[in-house]
């Protein structure tokens, strides 16, 4: 059996089809669904229920009515500036934003992993955020 197999392969190889050779692309998935899949299983087995609530509030209120039908390989690190730049200016805290973007950097790094994605579009905070931008680090000097 294993040779028979065996030899239907190299026939092919022969006549030129070398898409046995490739590697096997993931299906591509939108931000909707995987972050359904993302909460159903990582989420629920790894964190308290209270978090997954507020994970699948958050994506449910910010992030899937504008990237819920994107591919996860379409989503750029300009439509999660733009984002979170119109809440900023809606009159988001900073700390509010900087949770609210550390939900789907959480999601998306976990795609990453799995190799949904080559990488997390992660935005880089500029001018055109000053005054509004979440601070990554604390502002309080330690003594």
């Amino acid at each position: 059996m294993a040779i028979a197999a065996a030899e239907k392969i190299q026939a092919r190889l022969v006549l030129g089809d070398l898409s046995l050779l490739e590697a096997a692309k993931p299906q591509e998935i939108t931000l909707r669904e995987y972050a359904e899949q993302w909460l159903a299983t990582d989420v629920a087995l790894r964190q308290k229920p209270g978090t997954l609530e507020t994970y699948r509030g958050v994506l449910r209120n910010h992030w899937l009515p504008e990237l819920g039908t994107l591919t996860l390989s379409a989503i750029t690190r300009q439509q999660i500036k733009t984002i979170i730049q119109r809440k900023l200016m809606a009159g988001m805290k900073a700390n509010t934003a900087r949770s609210m973007f550390g939900v789907l950097r959480t999601c998306l790094n976990v795609a990453v992993e799995e190799e949904r994605i080559m990488a997390t579009p992660r935005p880089v905070w500029g001018n055109s955020l000053r005054g509004h931008a979440p601070r990554w680090r604390s502002s309080r000097r330690r003594s």
